[in-house]
C-alpha cells in the first residue's frame, strides 16, 4: 500500500511474451519491454496455494493439504519440486517444519499435531525456495487455531477494559470472566494475570475469582506505550492452563487512513476518481463516512465506504488548494485526514471497466503544458506476465482516449502503465478483469438421501465456460457440520491463484470478491485495486539480476564445494555420493568438481528419511583430504508481517460456539489415520504407570556397575542441530557440564581439586570432564569403552584420555549421533550411539563427510473406516469424515470418490478444489444430509 512497492509490483507483471500488442511503441517502451524480457527470463514468478480439509484443529489431529504450485498463467509451475509448509506461532517462532515433493505443481501431505505442540493460534505458511526472491508477503499463509481437546484443557476468556487518557498517559481499567469449554463460570479459581508492553510487564498479579468466574484490576501506562497495544497472559494456577491474547484497544480511537489517487497523483484542473482505506488498530477495514473539504472549508465531496472501510469518490482539485475529509466512523468517532498535495502539472490515467464489462476505457489526461504535450508516450498493459497491449498516445491535444476489448485479456488482474520517452513510469492502474472462465462443477450422489454409516459415492462433473468437459486435478474434503464452520469467504484457489498472489499486504475475505452474489461486489474488488494495489512512481529502474539469490529448486538434489586447507577450490575431484538401507535401497553415483571446486547430484530420488556418505577421491582414484560444504537450505525469516491483523485467539470472548465445541470434544487415543476407531466394549479405564525405568548395566569394565539416566540427548534434538559439534551441544543442553579439576571421582567420595606429578616431577592440577561436582568415569561409544582403549586417570595416562574424548567430542557431527546419555550409579558414565556404529573410530575421516538433509513428507492416505454392518459397535469420532488430494477427472470431465458417513445424524460440506492445469481454476462448496434412520 506504501509508495515502496512500487517498481517492484510493476516489473512483477511485465513478461517475455508479449502478445497482441495493438500499435508499435516507441522505442523507450521497446527498451522498457526489451528489459521485461530479460527480467522474466531470469525471474518467472510462481504462485502457490494449500487446500486444508477443515480451518481448526485439536491437538492430536493431523492437518491435510493440498500443493498446487503454479506460474503466473496458471499453468504447472517447473521451477519447483519441493515446497516448504510452516507453523509458525503467535510469537513468530517456529513451531513446525514439513517439505513435501510436487511434480506437474502438485503435491500433498500432511502435519501431525502431536502432543509437544501447544494450543493457540497459528500461521500456516506455505513457500518455495524460488518465492523467497519475491519476498515473504507473496507467500501463501492462513490462520489455524489449534485447540487442546477435552475439557479440562479449556480456559474460555471475556475480556473488557475502558481506557481513561489524559495527557501523558492512560488508567486501564481491566474486567475478566473465565468459563469452561461450556461456558460455565469458573467460581473461586486462582489465577495470575501478567499484561505486557513493548516486551516489558506492566503488571504481574494473583487474583480469585468470584463466584461468577470474575476478576477486575486497573493500572496506568504511558500514552505512548499503550498505542503500541497490550498483551494479556492469564494462567490458571489450579491446573497450570495459560492462555495469552492482545488487549486490542479501541478500534475507532486511532483510524490510518490513506487516500490513493487514481493512476498516482491528484493534478490540478483534472477530474479524477480518489480512492481511499481506513483500517482499525486493530489492522481491520474500519467504515467511515463524512465530507470532503477545501482550503476555504467548503464541500467539494461526499465519502461513504463501501466494503471493508475502502471506497472512492471523484474530485477536481484546483492549483493551489488544499484538501481534507471530515470523517465519522460507525460508532461515531470523529476525526479529520489530509488528502495528498495537489500537483500543480502532470498526467493523470483513468479507467472504466464496470461500466461495459466487455470492453475497457481509458482517459488519460494532461495538463497544457507545452513541452508536456510535445512529449512522446507509450502505453502499456500486462497481466500474468505478459504484455497483452502496447500503443504510442498522443496528448498534444491534452487529452488521449481509448477503448480495448476485454476479450485481449485473461481473468485476472491487469496493469496499465503509462511511460514517458525515458521509460518513466508517469501513472499506472491496476484493474480485475473477470472473461467468467473458471471452471464449473456438479456434484450427483449414489443415494437421494443417507443414513449414519452409508457407504457414500459422490460423483464430480467439471466443465469450462462453455459447458465442454473438463480434465483437471482436484483435491476434495467433506468435514462434519456439527463441529466444523466452512466460510465461503476465506481465501480459496480462486482468490488466491487470481488476486491475494499478486498483492501484497494482507486481503480480508478475499473469498468474497468471488463467491458474493451483491452487485456492488465488482465496485467494491475495484476499489480494492485502487487502493491496496495502488502504486507510485517515485523510483528508479531496478537492476535485472545476472543470479538470483534463492535458486530454483526444479529437482531434488545434493550440490557442494569442495575446498582445500587454504580455502581454495579444489577442481577435478571425483565425488562420490551414497547411501545403503533396507527401506531405501542403494543409492550410489559419481560427479567431478568443476572450475570452482562445485559439485551437483542431480535427479535423486524423494525418501523420508535419508543419510548420504560423500567421498572425495584425486585424479587417481585415491582417498584424498578435502573440506566439503554442502549446500543448505535457507528457510525465510519466521516474523510475521507487521501489516498482518491482530487476531483474537479463539478463547478470547469464546463467540464461535461451534469451534468451542470443537475444542471441547473428546479427543480419540490416537489420530483416525493411525490405527483403527475403538471399540465401546474394549475401552479401558485410565491406568497410571509408576515403575521407574530399569537401571542400565554398564559393567563392560566392571560387570555389576549399574546407571540410571539423567541426562539424555535424543535422536530428533541431534538432528535438528545438524554439523554442530557435539560437544557444543552437550554443553549447552547439559547444565554443568564442563572441564573441571574439583570433583568426586565416585559418589563415595567428597569433591575435592585433584592434582597429580607429571614425568618432570613437576605438580599440575588434572582437568576432566565433569557433570556437576561428578567425575565422568567412563565414555562409552556404541558400547565400546574409551577407558579400556586410553586409559583414565585412574588407570593410565589420563591426558591422552581425556585428549581423546575432547577430539571426538568437538570432531562429531551432532547428526551422525542417535543418542547421549548420561548415567549415574555409583560412578557417572556418558553414552554416545553413532549412526555407524563405528565406536570410538566413527569419527569421519578428511575427504569425508555424513550428510542427512531435511527429511521429507511424503504422502500418506487418509484412514477410511469401513462398516460391513450397520450395527458396526465403532465409535465414529471424524470431524473430517473425508479428504481426497488427487481427484483426476476422465475425459468426460468425471470423477468419483466414496467413503462412509459416520454414525450420526449430520449436514456435511463437501468442498472441490483445483486445475485443470492449462490455466483456470474450481472452487465449489455443496451440502449433503445424513439423517436419522427411520425403522418400516
Amino acid at each position: 500500500m506504501k509508495n515502496s512497492f512500487s517498481f517492484f509490483l510493476l516489473i512483477i507483471l511485465l513478461s517475455h511474451a508479449m502478445i497482441g500488442r495493438a500499435q508499435s511503441p516507441q522505442s523507450g517502451g521497446k527498451k522498457l519491454i526489451s528489459r521485461a524480457d530479460t527480467f522474466f527470463s531470469v525471474m518467472p514468478s510462481e504462485k502457490l496455494y494449500l487446500h486444508t480439509d477443515k480451518p481448526y484443529y485439536n491437538v492430536t489431529d493431523t492437518i491435510w493439504f493440498k500443493a498446487y504450485t503454479l506460474n503466473a498463467a496458471l499453468f504447472p509451475s517447473r521451477q519447483s519440486a519441493k515446497v516448504y509448509i510452516e507453523l509458525i506461532n503467535d510469537s513468530s517462532k517456529l513451531v513446525k517444519r514439513v517439505i513435501i515433493p510436487v511434480q506437474d505443481g502438485l503435491g500433498n501431505g500432511d502435519i501431525l499435531l502431536d502432543k509437544t505442540i501447544p494450543t493457540g493460534t497459528y500461521t500456516m505458511r506455505a513457500y518455495t525456495n524460488w518465492m523467497q526472491n519475491f519476498g515473504t508477503g507473496l507467500f501463501f499463509s492462513k490462520l489455524v487455531y489449534i485447540g487442546g481437546a477435552g475439557a479440562n484443557n479449556m480456559l474460555l476468556i471475556n475480556e473488557q477494559h475502558e481506557i481513561k487518557q489524559t495527557a501523558n498517559d492512560a488508567q486501564v481499567n481491566l474486567s475478566l470472566n473465565l468459563s469452561n469449554a461450556k461456558k460455565m463460570a469458573l467460581p473461586f479459581h486462582d489465577v495470575e494475570v501478567v499484561i505486557a508492553a513493548a516486551g516489558k510487564r506492566i503488571l504481574s498479579k494473583k487474583f480469585t475469582t468470584t463466584d461468577a468466574g470474575n476478576l477486575n484490576t486497573s493500572f496506568t501506562i504511558d500514552n505512548a506505550v499503550l498505542k503500541g497495544g497490550l498483551q494479556l497472559m492469564v494462567t490458571d494456577k489450579n491446573t497450570r492452563i495459560r492462555q495469552t491474547l492482545p488487549i486490542i484497544i479501541d478500534a475507532a480511537a486511532d483510524i490510518d487512513l490513506q487516500f490513493f489517487p487514481e493512476g498516482g497523483n491528484m493534478v490540478a484542473g483534472i477530474y479524477n476518481k480518489v480512492a481511499f482505506k481506513a483500517i482499525n488498530t486493530s489492522g481491520y477495514g474500519e467504515d467511515i463516512s463524512g465530507e470532503v473539504k477545501n482550503s476555504q472549508n467548503e464541500v467539494v465531496a461526499q465519502i461513504t465506504s463501501l466494503h471493508k472501510g475502502m471506497g472512492s469518490f471523484m474530485l477536481l482539485p484546483q492549483p493551489g488548494n488544499k484538501y481534507y475529509a471530515a470523517l465519522r466512523t460507525a460508532s461515531g468517532k470523529a476525526f479529520k485526514a489530509e488528502l495528498p498535495a495537489v500537483r500543480p502539472a502532470g498526467t493523470a490515467l483513468r479507467i472504466d471497466n464496470l461500466s461495459k464489462p466487455d470492453s475497457i476505457s481509458l482517459y488519460i489526461t494532461a495538463m497544457l503544458d507545452t513541452a508536456l504535450l510535445k512529449r512522446h508516450y507509450t502505453l502499456i498493459a500486462e497481466i500474468k506476465d505478459q504484455v497483452v497491449f502496447a500503443t504510442p498516445v498522443d496528448i498534444s491535444r491534452g487529452f488521449f482516449n481509448l477503448k480495448i476489448p476485454a476479450n485481449k485479456f485473461g481473468t485476472g488482474i491487469a496493469a496499465f502503465t503509462l511511460l514517458d520517452e525515458n521509460d518513466k513510469p508517469l501513472n499506472q492502474r491496476r484493474i480485475f478483469i473477470d472473461r467468467h472462465n473458471n471452471l464449473s462443477v456438479s456434484l450427483n450422489t449414489n443415494k437421494p438421501a443417507f443414513n449414519p454409516k452409508d457407504s457414500m459415492a459422490l460423483a464430480f462433473t467439471v466443465k469450462n465456460e462453455l459447458g465442454e468437459p473438463v480434465k483437471g486435478n482436484f483435491s476434495a474434503t467433506v468435514t462434519a457440520d456439527n463441529y466444523i464452520k466452512t466460510d465461503i469467504n476465506d481465501n480459496d484457489i480462486r482468490s488466491q491463484m487470481l488476486l491475494t498472489s499478486e498483492m501484497t499486504g494482507y486481503i480480508e475475505s478475499p473469498g468474497w470478491y468471488f463467491n458474493t452474489a451483491e452487485a456492488s461486489a465488482r465496485k467494491a474488488l475495484d476499489n480494492l485495486l485502487l487502493t491496496q494495489g495502488w502504486t507510485g512512481y517515485d523510483w528508479s529502474l531496478a537492476p535485472v539480476p545476472s543470479k538470483p539469490k534463492f535458486e530454483a529448486e526444479t529437482d531434488n538434489h545434493v550440490a557442494g564445494k569442495l575446498e582445500n586447507l587454504f580455502k581454495k577450490p579444489i577442481k577435478g575431484a571425483k565425488v562420490t555420493l551414497f547411501a545403503s538401507s533396507k527401506k531405501n535401497g542403494l543409492v550410489a553415483i559419481d560427479t567431478t568438481s568443476n572450475e570452482l571446486g562445485r559439485f551437483i547430484f542431480n535427479d535423486l530420488p524423494f525418501f523420508d528419511t535419508i543419510a548420504y556418505t560423500i567421498k572425495v577421491h584425486n585424479k587417481k582414484g585415491k582417498e584424498m583430504g578435502a573440506g566439503i560444504i554442502v549446500d543448505e537450505f535457507t528457510p525465510a525469516n519466521v516474523a510475521l508481517s507487521d501489516n498482518m491483523p491482530v487476531s483474537k485467539p479463539w478463547f478470547a470472548g469464546s463467540s464461535d460456539s461451534l469451534m468451542v465445541k470443537y475444542f471441547n470434544k473428546p479427543a480419540p487415543d490416537a489420530p483416525l489415520n493411525q490405527q483403527p476407531l475403538s471399540f465401546k466394549n474394549r475401552q479401558l479405564k485410565e491406568v497410571t504407570i509408576r515403575a521407574k525405568k530399569e537401571p542400565i548395566n554398564m559393567g563392560f569394565v566392571n560387570n555389576f556397575e549399574y546407571g540410571h539416566p539423567i541426562r539424555e540427548l535424543n535422536e530428533i534434538e541431534l538432528i535438528a542441530a545438524k554439523k554442530r559439534s557435539l560437544l557444543s551441544l552437550i554443553r549447552e543442553k547439559f547444565k554443568n557440564f564442563r572441564e573441571a579439576s574439583y570433583y568426586a571421582d565416585d559418589a563415595m567420595n567428597r569433591a575435592y581439586i585433584h592434582r597429580g606429578i607429571d614425568e618432570l616431577k613437576k605438580p599440575f592440577v588434572m582437568t576432566n570432564f565433569v557433570l556437576g561436582t561428578r567425575y565422568i568415569y567412563d565414555v562409552y561409544i556404541d558400547n565400546r569403552s574409551v577407558q579400556s582403549i586410553y586409559g583414565n586417570r585412574l588407570t593410565g595416562d589420563s591426558t591422552t584420555y581425556r585428549k581423546f574424548i575432547t577430539y571426538f567430542l568437538e570432531t562429531m557431527g551432532a547428526d551422525d549421533v542417535k543418542e547421549v546419555k548420561i548415567l549415574e550409579g555409583l560412578h557417572t558414565f556418558m553414552t554416545i550411539t553413532t549412526r555407524s556404529g563405528a565406536g570410538p573410530f566413527a569419527i569421519s575421516a578428511p575427504g569425508t563427510l555424513a550428510y542427512r538433509p531435511l527429511p521429507i513428507t511424503l504422502p500418506r492416505d487418509f484412514y477410511k473406516p469401513k462398516y460391513t454392518v450397520t450395527t458396526s459397535p465403532i465409535i465414529d469420532t471424524r470431524t473430517t469424515i473425508n479428504w481426497e488430494p488427487n481427484i483426476i477427472t476422465d475425459d468426460e470431465g468425471k470423477a468419483k470418490i466414496w467413503f462412509y458417513a459416520a454414525d450420526k445424524p449430520d449436514t456435511y460440506t463437501v468442498k472441490l478444489e483445483g486445475t485443470d492445469l492449462q490455466g483456470h481454476v474450481a472452487s465449489q462448496t455443496f451440502k449433503i444430509n445424513i439423517e436419522a434412520k427411520t425403522i418400516n
